[in-house]
């Protein structure tokens, strides 16, 4: 081999080998293990609407090159926070909660996640918001029903006049 003349060394043949895997019949459809920012965003926006979102519709945040999003999803997704955002703001228009500027600045805060970008600081502060207004609803709710409660204990006790014997 190394003595000999280029010719007398023999060619290899060139192999093209044969990948029955890349058929077209089969396809790789990556999915990816984690769900999108935009999307985490879009569904902790109004986290309840949200989550009856994605109990209605499981698996939509993940998606295909095919299917990037998925309508159906994005439709029960803004049906759920017209009337979640509707009923919230009947109670702030009823005048019984100071909710206003606080939700103001939730929208402005929302405003300023989506120009920037920050989908993963984003998602976090939106849901750090839903978990701060359930827990003040129910302390809201909790010391309404406390009160009606003593109210109630006051007008069944009887009036007893300790001024005669």
């Amino acid at each position: 081999m190394f003595g000999r003349k280029a010719a007398s060394v023999p060619r290899l043949a060139t192999v093209q080998p044969a990948l029955l895997q890349e058929d077209s019949s089969v396809r790789l459809i990556p999915t990816w293990d984690t769900t999108p920012g935009p999307f985490l965003v879009l569904s902790s926006g109004n986290l309840p609407a949200g989550l009856l979102s994605d109990v209605l519709r499981p698996g939509a945040g993940l998606y295909t090159p095919e299917q990037r999003w998925d309508p159906f999803w994005v439709f029960l997704n803004e049906v759920f926070s017209f009337a979640c955002w509707g009923l919230i703001g009947r109670w702030v228009d009823a005048g019984r909660v100071p909710l206003g500027r606080i939700l103001v600045g939730y929208v402005v805060a929302r405003l300023l996640i989506a120009l920037t970008g920050t989908y993963d600081i984003g998602w976090r502060v939106q849901v750090l918001f839903w978990v701060g207004f359930a827990l003040w609803s129910l302390g809201l709710g909790l010391s309404r029903l406390a009160r009606v409660g003593l109210r109630l204990a006051r007008s069944k006790t009887p009036n007893v006049d300790q001024s005669r014997p």
